[in-house]
Parts: structure tokens; sequence; C-alpha cells
């Protein structure tokens, strides 16, 4: 879902783009994604928890291996209208039975950190992936045609209402901050037409709507208001007791202490959990910050080489010629990162590795 949600832009405009292959860049890649596999490994040997580390490493082989697998050969194939059709109908039909299965199982409860129960749902898997397909269809609907306007007025305003259920609030505002940014983008570009900006407008009304009638309807299954309160709640960091909040700011503190203990290779892959015996990092597990966790587990040396991987994923970017598609790109990316700063781990952040997958194509951009 996450790979076909990116794609559905790349592939949704009629230019098209003429990815020829070259093996030089394919081994580039994979010679990068070995590293990113061996690297992390190599600190095991200092690692504090050497065994939950190894597991990240597998589950980086598991999960994000696959997933840039996938999308460079999904970015390789040429897409005719019907798969392009068909594919906004598999996305739009993952939001509309996603909401109706939240509605009327209500699975989310937000009021406890790290508390697992069958039927119970994780906010934040449903969050991340919901919000990557609101904002892809967002993207596509500016770049596209006009025809399905109100069909994707629809699916677009029941996914950020979907969203706003969730209550993930980094996903909500991410997706607020970024759409912003691109239909300004869109607007200065002169990209949007009458028609589109009449559809924009009825997006935020009817999803401003469904969230009043859902409060008013279901005034105890909605708990990110009450959320979105205590993130604004900074006096002596309390968060209104919120335990997740609490946890993160603990979390960031001993993520940075663990970096000026060792601060040119960190304490190891997989050390945040059971650091110093504190009991809470067994169930916090990781620093649910991708920068904090590359500084505490791999320190400087860290630091250098993934900055290195960003910096490649942002050449591939701006190696594309057509000026819209690269903008869209950015911002695809800087929301998968800013997704990274308050979930996940390195090693399941297969929203940001799949952009890997430009790297290993050749004649980026080039224009059919």
């Amino acid at each position: 879902m996450m790979i076909l949600s990116m794609l559905l832009f790349l592939k949704s405009s009629d230019i098209g783009i003429n990815w020829l292959f070259d093996f030089s860049k394919l081994k580039r890649l994979i010679t990068i994604i070995s590293f990113m596999g061996i690297l992390p490994a190599l600190t095991l040997i200092y690692s504090d928890n050497p065994i939950y580390g190894a597991q990240k490493v597998l589950n980086f082989i598991i999960c994000s291996i696959p997933a840039i697998a996938s999308a460079y050969v999904l970015i390789s194939i040429n897409w005719d209208a019907l798969l392009k059709r068909t594919t906004l109908q598999v996305l739009s039909s993952i939001i509309i039975i996603t909401l109706v299965a939240v509605l009327l199982l209500n699975p989310f409860d937000n009021t406890r950190a790290y508390y697992f129960e069958p039927g119970r749902w994780s906010h934040v898997f449903v969050g991340r992936i919901i919000s990557f397909i609101v904002l892809i269809l967002l993207l596509s609907f500016i770049h596209g045609k006009e025809k399905n306007s109100l069909f994707m007025t629809t699916v677009i305003a029941a996914g950020m209402f979907l969203l706003y259920m969730t209550g993930m609030r980094a996903a909500i505002i991410g997706v607020l901050i970024f759409s912003i940014i691109y239909i300004a983008y869109a607007y200065v570009r002169r990209k949007l037409t009458k028609m589109k900006i009449i559809a924009l407008t009825a997006i935020a009304i009817s999803a401003a709507a469904l969230i009043f009638f859902a409060h008013t309807l279901l005034p105890n299954q909605i708990n990110t208001p009450a959320r979105i309160v205590n993130i604004l709640d900074i006096k002596d960091l309390h968060f209104g007791g919120e335990d997740g909040l609490v946890a993160r700011i603990m979390s960031a503190q001993l993520a940075w202490d663990m970096f000026t203990n060792n601060p040119v290779l960190g304490a190891g892959y997989g050390s945040f959990k059971g650091y110093d015996n504190l009991w809470w990092t067994y169930n916090q597990q990781y620093p649910h910050n991708i920068l904090l966790e590359i500084f505490s587990e791999f320190g400087l040396a860290g630091i250098m080489f993934f900055s290195y991987v960003f910096y490649i994923i942002f050449r591939s970017i701006f190696q594309f010629k057509i000026l819209f598609q690269r903008s869209a790109l950015l911002v695809l990316f800087f929301f998968a990162l800013w997704l990274a700063m308050f979930s996940k781990d390195l090693s399941s952040q297969s929203f940001i590795w799949i952009f890997l997958a430009l790297l290993g194509k050749g004649n980026e951009g080039k224009v059919r």
C-alpha cells in the first residue's frame, strides 16, 4: 500500500518517465543497502543489548529491503491508463474500508501507551499509512486532471477524517503542514485551476463537517482533541500527564545522555532498550526519533553515514527534470522524515528507505 501510494503520483501524469537500466547505479544501490545492514550489525559487538539489536537488523532485512526492491520494480514498469485507474481505486478502497471498520469497531485506545490487547489497533501503524496515502492522493489530484474531482474530493475528505479518528498527532499535523506547503507552491506556480481551488475548499469543509458531526454522534469514541490539548500543556513538561508524551521526553533525554557518553561510535544498536537497567526503556524500546536513535546508538560515525544516505536521496530527487514532480517528491520525503521524528525506529522507516529505489535507476527524470 505504501509503495503504490507513492508511485501513484509519479504515474498519474500524462508525462511519462523513461527509467533506463543502469547497472552501475543499481550496483551502488545494492552497496548502500548492504552497508545499512552491515554497519549496524558491527555495532552489536559492543552493544549493551545485542540480541535486540540483531532483531532490528533482521527487521530491516525483512521489511525495508523488500520495500525498496518492490519500489525499484514498480518504478520500472510502464503503467497504462487501466493500471493507473485500478491503483487509484485500490487506494480509495483502503481508505473507505478502513474508515467503515473504524466506525464500527472503535479499535483505537489512545488513553494507554504501550498496552496491547486483542482487537486494539495501532493508531501509529494505521495513521502512518493513511496519512501517506492521503497526501499522495492530494498531490495526484493537484497534478492530475479535473474529470475525477468529485470522486477525489470525497475520498481525500474521508481520508482526512479517518486520519483524525486515529488520533496520531504527528500524522495529522504533518499532513496539514505539507498539504498547505504544496498547495501554496502549486498556486504560486499557477497549477491550480478554479475548479481545483473549489474542490480543495470542499475537501477542507467536508473533512471539518465530518469531524464536527462525529463529535456529536460519537462523543466517547474520539480522543484526538484531548491528545492535541496535551501537547500544548508544556508547563513543567507535564503534557496533561499523558504517559506517551512523558515517555518521549524521557527518551530524548536518555538518548542524548547515551550520545554524550559514547559520542564517536554510540552505544551500539539496540542499546536503548534496557539501558542502565531503566525499567521504562523495556517498553519504550527506542527513542521514537530517527535522529536521536542514530546519535545515541551510532554516534558521530552513524551521523556521517546516514547523512550521506540522505544526501544521495536528495540528489536522486533533484535529478528529476520536471520541476513539479521534483517538488512533490521532496514534500513526500520531508513528510516521511517528519513522521520518523515521532514514531518507529530506524529499521522500520520504510517510508524513507523506499526513496533509495530512485538511486538504482539511470537517466533520472528524462522525459519520454
